[in-house]
């Protein structure tokens, strides 16, 4: 069984997280620095919090097309929450 590449971000609560300019930005850092995972952003999700929230989709169940992952690395999963913390939480270039 293969591990879980495919990955829902849910970015924080608060409009600063909604726009269409830190999607995108938040979509590309994560697309380069993990080449291997497919990663779907969106702010419609129950589990929205103060901070970014990683879900695995680890496959469907039913029908011919069934599959099911294994659950992701849990080292990829840190280091992914990792990168998007210190990406939010950087210093702005107004505050040097």
């Amino acid at each position: 069984m293969q591990g879980c590449k495919d990955m829902i971000v849910v970015p924080p609560i608060g409009t600063q997280f909604e726009t269409p300019e830190f999607l995108a930005e938040i979509s590309a850092l994560l697309d380069d620095a993990f080449p291997d995972y497919d990663f779907t952003i969106t702010t419609v999700s129950k589990f929205r919090d103060d901070s970014f929230v990683l879900i695995p989709m680890l496959g469907s169940v039913g029908g011919e097309g069934s599959v099911l992952a294994a659950y992701p690395d849990m080292t990829a999963m840190q280091e992914i929450g990792l990168l998007l913390f210190k990406h939010i939480y950087r210093p702005s270039p107004s505050r040097h």
